[in-house]
């Protein structure tokens, strides 16, 4: 907003000024979420739904440092599952297990992390076992598919 308040105008006939003008122009027809329901509008309420809404805005996570290595190995193989080369595998269990020696040598708040390294070789062998015989999901129908 570049223009300044006249003095002779309230700021409620100002500002209701400036939004009519911005409706009558357009500026507010193609802003997000534009002619769809107001989303969580028929939650019920909760004191800290902008904590909530700032986590997930954010990809913040709240979870004590060994829980979340947790989830960090478990969609880490997920992730390595979906590789097309061994050469990556190796690199991102090589990734991992620096991810959890981290944590579990780490001083930090909440219950010691227990997670053991990966072995870079197992990784790789039941990835090569997937690579062969997967089942790929194709425009809604499951597929066999040789991978090599």
């Amino acid at each position: 907003m570049t223009q300044r308040k006249p003095p002779n105008l309230s700021w409620e006939s100002f500002v209701e000024r400036q939004i009519r003008e911005a409706q009558e122009t357009g500026e507010f027809d193609h802003l997000a979420g534009f002619g769809k329901p107001m989303p969580e509008l028929d939650e019920p309420d909760d004191d800290l739904w902008w904590v909530k809404n700032l986590l997930k805005r954010e990809r913040l996570s709240i979870l004590p440092p060994s829980l979340e290595i947790l989830r960090t190995v478990e969609r880490g193989l997920e992730a390595i599952m979906k590789l097309r080369d061994e050469s990556q595998v190796r690199r991102a269990v090589i990734r991992l297990n620096d991810e959890i020696r981290q944590a579990n040598f780490a001083i930090t708040w909440g219950p010691a992390s227990t997670v053991s390294l990966l072995e870079v070789d197992a990784i790789v062998a039941r990835w090569r076992e997937a690579r062969r015989g997967s089942v790929f999901p194709v425009s809604g129908q499951m597929e066999r598919r040789r991978c090599n």
